[in-house]
């Protein structure tokens, strides 16, 4: 990086070529341009003040330039560059926005780290430039940590993720600490923790639950969209940044999911059920953002009419919340997930299969998962939805389980109280089934309000 200059407009102005990108920097100064010569002022009586403080900013910069290199082995960047003219030059240094440093840092980022590490680094530091927007370093303490963390914990997403999310936010603020960029380290354990939660009840679909969204087609497709998308986690465990992350492959005479975790191959059987959503879309899904896809999924359950009330512990860093809510409004991509795992557990697979087919991060796991069989994980993963319960109802089969009384009085004691207002949204789930029915060519289900009455 050299320390040049040159004139526009009568106004002298630093020029500096940093990693192929030209950075400009007025003096402030102005010279008669028949006084400049090629890149400095001619040597002329009316320009010798003007020559030497010229000067003397070049050698004050080139031995700025070197102390940064000698003792960070490195350039200076930008940032720390234009903070510095602006000290020489008298003016006051402007505070550093959050936003800067993530754009430093992940430039860093692309020179030392590995590809799908950057990807992870971008996706969380950019979530946290959304969150805290136009904040200056100066302003950061430690509270505006604290609302981010739980605003994570809001999104559903697993301790894991959380702590992920706070490492890479760690690993920056130490990063710029130790280059003396900040003066305080925001990576340290009084600003940022690791994230650690309570056991909290496991929200999962039901069979009948997922036998609703399964067999009724929304009218509006971008909700549809967002259901197949979900269905597709119930049926193959995959998180949600997973659905869209993942490579086709043909093994065997059957088509599998591909996906890298830690290092490791992972291959998913497709089948029957997920076989014919990924048809639908031609093998490519839809895309969508984890918090648009939650909210379209929330829209889409309440249409579907699932307003049976469970209860959601939230593990906020500085206090727990425990809440009783209708299903559509706790749905979150997440649940496909538990759901998975739940419905397979009930199905007799063991934890390790289990473990292994829905990708948990653990060394110990991806080591049995690396000499596990696929022929073995196929038929595993078979038996989670197609064995006894999940093969395809026939109709004489849908019709004594819709009019099980037992089903029904267990349905009504699970999703309602005896308000007006609950039994309007029990009667709208009745509504829904009744249109899947009738399109069965099956007879009605009465409104069972009796049985709201026997609780």
């Amino acid at each position: 990086m050299e320390t040049t200059f040159y004139l526009n407009n009568q106004t002298i102005y630093f020029l500096f070529t940093h990693k192929g990108k030209k950075i400009r920097k007025t003096t402030t100064k102005k010279i008669n341009p028949k006084y400049w010569g090629s890149g400095f002022p001619l040597q002329k009586k009316e320009t010798l003040k003007l020559r030497q403080e010229l000067s003397n900013y070049k050698i004050k910069i080139d031995s700025y330039i070197s102390d940064i290199i000698s003792k960070k082995g490195r350039q200076p960047t930008n940032l720390e560059l234009s903070d510095f003219l602006k000290i020489l030059l008298g003016e006051q240094r402007r505070s550093t926005s959050i936003s800067d440093l993530i754009d430093i840092y992940i430039d860093y980022s692309e020179r030392y780290h590995a590809k799908k590490t950057i990807q992870i680094k971008k996706i969380h530091l950019n979530d946290f430039r959304e969150f805290v927007k136009s904040v200056e370093v100066n302003d950061l303490q430690k509270k505006i940590f604290t609302n981010y963390i739980n605003r994570l914990v809001d999104r559903d997403l697993e301790v894991e993720t959380i702590n992920s999310y706070i490492k890479n936010l760690k690993a920056m603020f130490n990063y710029f600490y130790k280059e003396e960029i900040l003066d305080i380290n925001f990576g340290d354990k009084r600003y940022l923790t690791k994230y650690s939660s309570k056991s909290k009840p496991i929200i999962t679909l039901t069979e009948d639950e997922l036998l609703v969204i399964e067999s009724y087609e929304l009218s509006n497709i971008r909700l549809q969209r967002v259901v197949d998308l979900f269905l597709i986690g119930c049926y193959t465990g995959l998180r949600f940044e997973d659905l869209t992350n993942f490579n086709i492959v043909d093994k065997e005479g059957s088509k599998q999911i591909q996906i890298s975790k830690t290092g490791q191959i992972i291959n998913i059987p497709i089948i029957a059920e997920s076989l014919r959503i990924f048809k639908k879309y031609n093998y490519i899904l839809p895309k969508i953002s984890n918090q648009k896809g939650n909210d379209y999924l929330k829209e889409a359950f309440k249409e579907y009419g699932l307003f049976r009330l469970v209860t959601e512990n939230r593990n906020y860093v500085n206090r727990v919340e425990s809440v009783r809510l209708p299903l559509y409004e706790a749905i979150t991509f997440h649940k496909s997930r538990k759901t998975f795992i739940t419905v397979a557990l009930q199905r007799g697979i063991s934890k390790r299969i289990v473990m292994a087919l829905a990708g948990i991060e653990s060394e110990s796991v991806f080591k049995k998962y690396a000499d596990y069989a696929d022929k073995e994980g196929e038929e595993a993963m078979n038996n989670i939805f197609s064995q006894g319960a999940r093969q395809p109802l026939t109709a004489d089969q849908y019709e004594a389980k819709q009019n099980n009384a037992v089903f029904l009085k267990n349905a009504a004691k699970e999703g309602i109280n005896r308000s007006i207002q609950d039994e309007v949204r029990f009667e709208k789930f009745f509504t829904r089934l009744n249109d899947f029915r009738s399109k069965k060519g099956l007879p009605e289900i009465k409104y069972p309000k009796e049985l709201l009455n026997k609780q």
